[in-house]
């Protein structure tokens, strides 16, 4: 007997929320009164794939399915299949229209309508409804690379206008190449910033690294008031630059704050994000000074509610948050808004894994380090948080001198040697070995004061472009080159 995740249909039923299906049987309703026939048989095979979700049942056989939708109907070959595909017709149908239906959608509804209007060659109406909507995708108004394409279209369906109705015009061209400029220089800048900020933490292809070789000149000659593509443009310029300096970070800080009001909340959180991200990479390769300057940017961030999504903030970026917090030294305020977060952390288990984490990093930072032991979550189901957890064990170990330590180590490597790679990205399951490998390193060289041998781990580190705990291995491997050392 066959199963049926194979359905056309199943995987479909099985992504919907209850409120979703509610309104599909409520669109099969119409359906129906409209005299399609099969939208009650629709129905039937919809409801019991539905009531296998709510079951928490993975699949049904073929043979149990049948007399579910077809009660005491004689069985008939590919019935069922046929039935399915019809299903997932009628959801495809059904979710393209609750999402063309969205609020976000509603420029481009506006967009199709102005087609129709033109097509049905309604002039007043095409003129009213597109002055209208000139203005709502004006210049220094929730801008975002979205709302720039909106403006191009709005242009053309402009130039198909006149092109049937003034032909001898300038079709509005003009307008249209700009629109169209506005759009391609802040969708290539873009797109060349993210491969710019990923080339900072991994090997990119042959094409991604020739694309970020090229000098792009980001040339948007009579764009000066499009004021999120020039917020791009210099994120781009700090990008490029090797060693960007603090002031460069605060000038850009500043001109973000000037025209925030201006900028799509979405796109407002991506801008921060760059920031973040490459304050991020900067520290971890040594530049400390920046954080400080990270800092500031959470604690702003956090009060805006750039991190948050319906109240709660994910745990990667809370415990960015914490991490940089410890590092400059604000432990007090890192316990504070671990605590006020404590419910807030998205995807956290109900035994608290991510808070316990924090929190525990937050004794660490104080050397209680008994206390941070005590609460690390050696059973989370998130492999990454626990490697992370492992990684707080080896350094806490490392502090007190354990005898445990080696043994520690051993078995963290050969955890990652025997799961990392078929768990994680090669980016990050190399993070992980270099991580064993220079603790070792670090290991092997305690109890003594060697500032060569310090200076030649410091080199390692420095020089792999993926560690974990880099910034807490560099510290060790200074402190073997001082007089007193700590190991």
């Amino acid at each position: 007997m066959a199963g049926i995740n194979n359905f056309f249909s199943f995987d479909l039923v099985m992504s919907l929320s209850e409120d979703e299906a509610n309104g599909f049987r409520r669109y099969l309703k119409g359906e129906e009164e409209k005299n399609h026939l099969k939208a009650d048989q629709i129905e039937r095979l919809f409801d019991v794939l539905f009531s296998l979700k709510l079951e928490l049942k993975d699949d049904i056989e073929k043979d149990d399915l049948y007399p579910k939708v077809f009660p005491g109907k004689p069985f008939v070959h590919n019935k069922l299949e046929k039935l399915s595909s019809e299903l997932n017709n009628s959801l495809r149908q059904y979710l393209l229209m609750e999402r063309y239906l969205k609020e976000e959608n509603d420029v481009q509804r506006q967009l199709d309508w102005l087609a129709e209007l033109r097509d049905r060659s309604l002039s007043s109406r095409h003129h009213q409804l597109s002055g209208k909507l000139a203005k709502q995708l004006e210049p220094e108004q929730n801008e975002s690379i979205d709302r720039y394409w909106f403006r191009f279209l709005l242009e053309k369906e402009q130039h198909e206008w006149l092109a049937l109705f003034s032909p001898k015009s300038e079709l509005n061209l003009p307008n249209l190449l700009n629109a169209f400029d506005a759009f391609y220089f802040a969708f290539r800048t873009e797109s060349l910033n993210r491969l710019l900020l990923i080339s900072r933490f991994a090997l990119l292809s042959p094409e991604g690294a020739q694309y970020i070789e090229q000098e792009w000149q980001n040339q948007h000659n009579g764009h000066q008031s499009r004021l999120y593509l020039s917020l791009l443009a210099k994120i781009h310029l700090l990008l490029k630059d090797n060693a960007p300096s603090v002031e460069g970070f605060q000038r850009l800080l500043e001109k973000i704050k000037q025209d925030e009001q201006y900028i799509d909340a979405n796109s407002l959180k991506g801008v921060y994000s760059y920031v973040r991200s490459l304050s991020t990479f900067l520290i971890d390769s040594g530049r400390n000074e920046f954080a400080p300057l990270l800092h500031e940017i959470h604690k702003q961030n956090l009060e805006d509610g750039h991190f948050y999504s319906q109240g709660n903030i994910p745990p990667s970026s809370l415990l960015n948050i914490i991490k940089i917090g410890l590092k400059v030294g604000e432990v007090q305020w890192c316990r504070e808004i671990v605590e006020n977060h404590k419910n807030r952390i998205i995807g956290d288990s109900p035994e608290k894994d991510y808070y316990s984490l924090m929190l525990a990093l937050c004794f660490f930072s104080e050397q209680k380090y008994e206390q941070a032991l005590s609460i690390l979550p050696f059973d989370s189901n998130s492999p990454t948080y626990y490697l992370m957890a492992r990684r707080l064990e080896l350094k806490i170990y490392y502090e007190v001198r354990s005898d445990l330590m080696p043994f520690k180590l051993d078995a963290f490597r050969m955890y990652v040697r025997r799961t990392g790679i078929k768990t994680f990205p090669a980016e990050m399951y190399e993070q992980f070995v270099n991580f064993a490998n220079l603790l070792r390193q670090l290991y092997l060289s305690s109890g003594i004061v060697d500032p060569s041998r310090s200076m030649q781990l410091v080199k390692r580190i420095q020089s792999k472009k993926r560690i974990a705990e880099r910034s807490w291995l560099l510290e060790k491997a200074q402190e073997l080159g001082q007089k007193k050392a700590k190991i």
